[in-house]
């Protein structure tokens, strides 16, 4: 697996275009509509006074008509609040319904909004990785005292070349199991190097240099080779965020054949992550 520096996952996945985001606009804009409508129904006017009605339902009564009752009058008057707090009571789910809605409506926009950034932004930005294996290279002179390389790999996957990418790479070969193989202060001893990598180029500098007795050890299953380090780089459309990444990989067995060293590899249980994930240095 290949330690990647994205984004990692996002509730808001499912949104990848602005389509979405007018979808959510135009939904938040109706109900604010519906919501306007609702108060202007609740703040109803009074009628001028030659058009208004009693509450019986009839107009003022002529001169010579009877006029109603005092119990007329409180019937009428109980009825008319009984009808208005019913509507109103319906209004007022609607208005918490709506506004449940709207808030709603209102995160998915926003987080349309913040998925559609970051995919702007990963079409302009570097993604640096650290393969999954280390090779060693071909043994010319298989003499006890002879330097080999341990290579690893790193890569850009992103669509621009890297800014300011620094890393550090160390081995640590040991005839018991490490824990926790990966030396912090070792590591901080070894030569920081710079380079520039360009969009979806990968490369295979050293990562140690050991020698091929020890290497024998390794395959023979009596020691243990670990190969580790970390890097940093910048943010192209952010500059002022700066990705670190880590790996550690380890090796106890192999063979040997034409000339070649081959181990049997596999991640460390940590120290394989990228930003948030890797621990504090």
């Amino acid at each position: 697996m290949r330690i990647w520096s994205g984004y990692g996952s996002d509730i808001a996945h499912w949104f990848t275009d602005w389509t979405s985001a007018w979808v959510a606009f135009l939904l938040i804009t109706i109900l604010l509509g519906l919501g306007f409508l609702e108060v202007r129904q609740t703040r109803n006017p009074q009628q001028p006074a030659q058009h208004r009605q009693d509450l019986t339902g009839q107009r003022p009564p002529s001169i010579g008509q009877k006029h109603p009752t005092e119990g007329e009058h409180r019937s009428a008057e109980q009825a008319y609040w009984e009808r208005h707090i019913e509507t109103q009571s319906r209004l007022d789910w609607v208005g918490w319904a709506a506004l449940v809605v709207s808030a709603f409506a209102t995160v998915l926009l926003i987080l349309t909004f913040q998925q559609t950034r970051r995919q702007a932004d990963a079409a302009v930005n570097a993604s640096v990785y650290f393969g999954d294996k280390f090779h060693i290279l071909e043994v010319v002179q298989p003499d006890s005292k002879t330097g080999q390389d341990v290579l690893f790999s790193i890569g850009n996957s992103g669509a621009s070349t890297t800014r300011f990418l620094a890393y550090q790479t160390a081995c640590t070969i040991s005839a018991e199991a490490l824990s926790d193989p990966y030396d912090r202060k070792l590591l901080r001893t070894k030569r920081i190097r710079h380079i520039a990598l360009a969009p979806k180029r990968e490369i295979e500098p050293i990562a140690c240099i050991t020698n091929v007795s020890e290497l024998l050890k390794v395959v023979l299953q009596h020691y243990w080779i670990y190969v580790f380090g970390a890097a940093t780089y910048q943010d192209t459309s952010n500059p002022s965020f700066q990705h670190r990444i880590e790996f550690c990989l380890q090796a106890h067995g192999g063979g040997v054949g034409d000339g070649r060293i081959t181990t049997q590899q596999e991640e460390c249980e940590r120290h394989n992550c990228a930003d948030d994930e890797c621990t504090t240095p």
